[in-house]
């Protein structure tokens, strides 16, 4: 996610900024994503991974 964000703020133009940081936000929003599902199934409960 941080190298995209770099990436974009290195747009030739407008538009290839804009459309590289869309695909930021789509990174970001996959990474609350994960850490949410990790949260609801509380693996750190899971006595399989002790």
């Amino acid at each position: 996610m941080r190298r995209n964000y770099r990436a974009a703020r290195r747009g030739r133009s407008y538009a290839e900024f804009t459309a590289n940081l869309g695909t930021v936000f789509e990174e970001a929003d996959e990474c609350v994503d994960c850490l949410e599902s990790l949260r609801d199934v509380d693996i750190k409960n899971d006595a399989a991974l002790i």
